[in-house]
């Protein structure tokens, strides 16, 4: 109730029926004792709107890989079920992305796009320059973007960085973390230097399969780095960018599908569903329920 809209009179009314509530246990029409605050109104529940249009496989005739209710190994139930839990509602698109089409969502995914040999009918859906005008509008005015690719032979790399590029982030086509004879720690990925992130707080290290590195540009900045497998320097995991009121976080793996998240490999400190929980809350916090 906004009390700066209310005249002398409701705000008399009001403190009148304060007082009868204070004399009487309940009031007909109520479930309050006297006495008892009245609970705060819910807050907005916020929309996380998840691609299907350009990733968008099928099995069985059915759409799976990475979608909300695929409970598959390859699905993303459960890192559904972690915003569920938070507080979020969970929709998908299958269309390419427009100003309306994200209008009244908080957060958008789009992970791992098509290439042709994946594609339903073996025909992929590519991200032009006019979807990316879109999401661009969209996250300057406060929506949240994360853009997890894939590794090289598995994903779309020409045109989902005509997206990613705007925000001063280039998936490079290529893959490391690869497991040769099921050698995990290869895969598992110290994150102990970058515990001052949100994501990776309390969380000492996360498991990455199979991942492409990223090339980054102002206004982006990585969040994590690794040693690169050959030769000096360090090769880019994940960055993240702030763009007008949005911001923009990306990863070059799915990471966090249900075959991984929850998997720690034997003798690990690896925490891939806390480090879920932290992206999960990053992604809800400081986003305006749209």
């Amino acid at each position: 109730m906004n009390i700066r809209k209310q005249s002398l009179h409701s705000l008399g009314c009001a403190a009148l029926l304060l007082a009868c509530w204070t004399v009487c246990p309940c009031l007909p029409g109520t479930a309050f004792a006297a006495g008892t605050a009245i609970p705060p109104a819910a807050a907005p529940a916020k929309a996380v709107l998840l691609d299907v249009f350009y990733n968008h496989e099928t099995k069985n005739g059915k759409p799976y890989h990475y979608t909300w209710d695929d409970t598959a190994p390859s699905g993303f139930s459960k890192l559904g079920a972690v915003f569920s839990e938070n507080g979020a509602l969970l929709e998908q698109l299958g269309a390419a992305p427009t100003e309306a089409g994200l209008r009244g969502h908080s957060v958008y995914i789009i992970v791992d796009p098509d290439i042709e040999s994946e594609a339903a009918d073996h025909k992929p859906n590519f991200v032009d320059a006019a979807a990316a005008d879109a999401v661009v509008r969209w996250v300057e005015s406060g929506g949240t973007l994360m853009l997890m690719n894939n590794n090289k032979g598995n994903a779309d790399f020409a045109h989902i960085n005509i997206l990613a590029g705007r925000f001063g982030i280039t998936f490079n086509e290529d893959s490391r973390n690869e497991t040769p004879k099921r050698d995990l720690k290869r895969a598992t990925v110290d994150t102990r230097a970058f515990a001052w992130q949100p994501f990776f707080r309390d969380v000492p290290a996360v498991y990455m399969k199979e991942v492409c590195t990223l090339d980054v540009r102002a206004p982006a900045e990585a969040v994590l780095t690794v040693p690169r497998e050959a030769g000096p320097g360090s090769d880019v995991l994940m960055a993240v960018c702030r763009m007008g009121k949005g911001r923009v976080v990306a990863v070059g793996d799915p990471w966090l599908y249900n075959e991984y998240i929850d998997f720690v490999p034997p003798g690990s400190s690896v925490e891939n569903h806390k480090a879920a929980v932290n992206l999960v809350r990053w992604l809800l916090a400081d986003t305006p329920a749209r």
